[in-house]
């Protein structure tokens, strides 16, 4: 009696699991909450749906549990090549959809553990095992990059067991369906919501802005900036669909608006890009903040319809008081003190000429400078670069 009681429990549980499965497919927002319910299902301490070889700006997304943005971003900017769980499927071609691989049978524990990609990577996340469901391959007939659900343990937790890998196993032609079903409905939609949800990971407030100045996206950590800050507040306005920013001084008011007509302007033009930096005068009891304005290239991965975003905003406390971790973008990235010193200067939100200038170098030898910047930090933009600095950058108010 108990074993059937046992076993129409975890029916239940997996009708519900598939169930929320296929209701993603009309609500990509519904994904974040699924896969941590598969990592419930599964006994796993971390989750990830993701596309593998590709990175966001290449057309590729993420949705995690228990894995936080900066490691995701560290993963597909410098460690993926170095991770011998990935190195293995490619080399035995294991990509392929439908496939169920544990990371011990690929790669002994032992090996695992001696590689720096364990000891740098891995280790501070408290992750020692992996199992792995392909739910696109990489030669999947309906076109689409690779896709996989990857599930992590803890050291303590021990390994994934061969009933486990029939629990993933049994989930992915769900997942298959979901996907594909989810990107014939509403493809650009999805790569929408999944970029979003990356901006809700970052700790910098992100604001994407139309050529209106109203406001298509906030993220968290913007919003609760803004709450916390009495000389700018978001809202909408009557007769209008969506937010704009209200600020209390005029001329602060006057000083973005401007700015967002140049950077749209750089937008819709052939010019170089536009980067602007305004700090609002000091208000008393409140943490001063500095808006970081950026223009984005006319086809981005954040348009929505009629309100397609012309400018994204970064926003951070205090007077341009960003503190880089030198150190760790050397090491990571490969940077050299030089490439160093012109992203500080730029993510001051410094045009290319004031860089140039501030460095004592000509813009063409900055413009090389960047190519090579973007080629070791596997990015295509300042924007990009920016976000990728943004989210590993420490702020002092």
């Amino acid at each position: 009696m108990v074993n059937s009681t046992h076993i129409q429990t975890e029916l239940a549980s997996l009708s519900g699991l598939i169930d929320s499965i296929h209701a993603c497919t009309k609500e990509p927002a519904k994904w974040e909450r699924v896969i941590q319910s598969i990592a419930e299902w599964v006994g796993a301490a971390k989750a990830i749906i993701f596309t593998p070889l590709h990175p966001q700006h290449q057309g590729g997304f993420y949705c995690s549990y228990g894995i936080s943005h900066e490691h995701i971003e560290l993963w597909q900017t410098h460690y993926r090549n170095q991770d011998p769980w990935h190195s293995a499927a490619i080399q035995s071609n294991s990509y392929q959809e439908g496939n169920v691989l544990n990371g011990d049978e690929h790669v002994s524990h032992c090996e695992l553990i001696k590689s720096n990609f364990y000891q740098e990577y891995l280790a501070p996340q408290k992750i020692a095992h992996s199992l792995t469901g392909v739910i696109y391959g990489m030669d999947s007939l309906c076109g689409k990059p690779a896709v996989i659900l990857t599930l992590y343990r803890g050291e303590n937790e021990g390994a994934f067991s061969c009933e486990e890998n029939k629990q993933v196993a049994m989930l992915l032609p769900h997942l298959t369906h979901a996907l594909l079903a989810m990107c014939h409905l509403r493809e650009m939609e999805s790569v929408v919501q999944s970029n979003f949800a990356a901006m809700n990971q970052l700790r910098v407030g992100v604001l994407l802005i139309n050529k209106h100045s109203h406001v298509v996206f906030a993220n968290r950590s913007a919003r609760k900036q803004i709450a916390a800050h009495s000389g700018i507040s978001l809202g909408i306005k009557h007769g209008e669909a969506c937010e704009s920013m209200t600020f209390a001084d005029h001329h602060v008011a006057q000083n973005v608006q401007a700015a967002i007509q140049e950077a749209f302007i750089a937008n819709t033009s052939s010019t170089a890009s536009f980067s602007r930096s305004i700090t609002p005068p000091a208000i008393e009891n409140c943490h001063t903040y500095t808006l970081n304005l950026f223009s984005l290239n006319r086809q981005n991965k954040y348009d929505i319809a009629t309100s397609a975003a012309s400018v994204i905003i970064f926003i951070t406390s205090g007077r341009k008081s960003l503190s880089f971790d030198l150190a760790s973008l050397k090491r990571i990235y490969g940077l050299t003190n030089a490439e160093v010193k012109a992203i500080q200067i730029m993510a001051e939100c410094c045009t290319l000429e004031e860089t140039a200038k501030t460095l004592a170098v000509s813009v063409n030898t900055l413009k090389s400078q960047l190519k090579a910047i973007y080629a070791k930090t596997h990015v295509s933009s300042g924007v990009q670069l920016m976000k990728l600095i943004f989210s590993s950058t420490r702020q002092i108010d």
